[in-house]
């Protein structure tokens, strides 16, 4: 294991050990650490420490894992839930001292944005390499647009001064399609961006359907550092 691989795990045990309890409606997160949160998860699942825990899955990709482990997963249609988690673990791909987020770089940020919104607490779990002084200069700020809308938000946002492109499948021919059928567009920016007055100003772009900007959403994020140790930084710089 990577010393970042290290990292990462060392966070998403610590979250889950100290945040997960019995009967939790937990949302479960998309990416390379919060597949450490699922791995724990499962592991106290199978030793009966979390009974009455509900999972919902802020991705397909999540959803088949957690499945394929035996957890119980659902959704927040769920007549026990009815929109409202406890708690969601997920990761991040840039943290803002503010704890201002980027999300998407796997393209979930539509669900993982709602599954967040429902949620009574937000903790990230993230490595040490994710936090950064600003947003919008450095990794990419993924928007998830309406296909037929393209044209006009890439337009607006160049007149915004953003560089910005689809993002193009990997394993496919043509742009990335997320969960929901939308395209995603990559932005970044010469200057850093104010995070809530940028998401403001996307938002107002018709065919936009969501940002990856996560602003004032976050309770706590939890890094992890390559010796196994962790660092707990709380909203208004606790």
């Amino acid at each position: 294991m990577s010393s970042q691989e290290a990292a990462k795990r060392a966070a998403a045990y610590f979250a889950v050990e100290h945040y997960v309890k019995p009967n939790c409606r937990l949302g479960m997160g998309t990416g390379s650490t919060a597949a450490f949160v699922l791995q724990r998860v499962t592991q106290l699942w199978n030793e009966g420490k979390l009974p009455g825990l509900k999972v919902v899955p802020t991705s397909l990709g999540t959803e088949w894992a957690a499945r394929q482990a035996g957890l119980p997963v659902t959704t927040l249609d769920d007549p026990t839930i009815q929109g409202e988690l406890d708690l969601t673990l997920d990761g991040a791909d840039v943290i803002a001292p503010d704890l201002s987020l980027i999300k998407g770089g796997g393209g979930a940020l539509l669900t993982e944005k709602i599954i967040a919104r429902a949620s009574h607490s937000l903790i990230i779990v993230a490595d040490e390499t994710k936090l950064q002084p600003s947003l919008g200069t450095g990794f990419p700020l993924p928007l998830e647009v309406l296909p037929q809308a393209q044209a006009l938000v890439l337009r607006l946002l160049r007149e915004l001064g953003a560089q910005a492109e689809i993002r193009q499948g990997g394993g496919k021919a043509g742009p990335v399609i997320t969960d929901s059928g939308h395209i995603l567009i990559d932005v970044t920016f010469s200057q850093p961006v104010n995070p809530a007055e940028m998401e403001w100003e996307l938002d107002k772009i018709p065919g936009v359907i969501e940002s990856g900007l996560f602003v004032g959403l976050v309770n706590e994020a939890v890094i992890g550092y390559a010796d196994g140790s962790v660092r707990v930084l709380k909203k208004n710089g606790g």
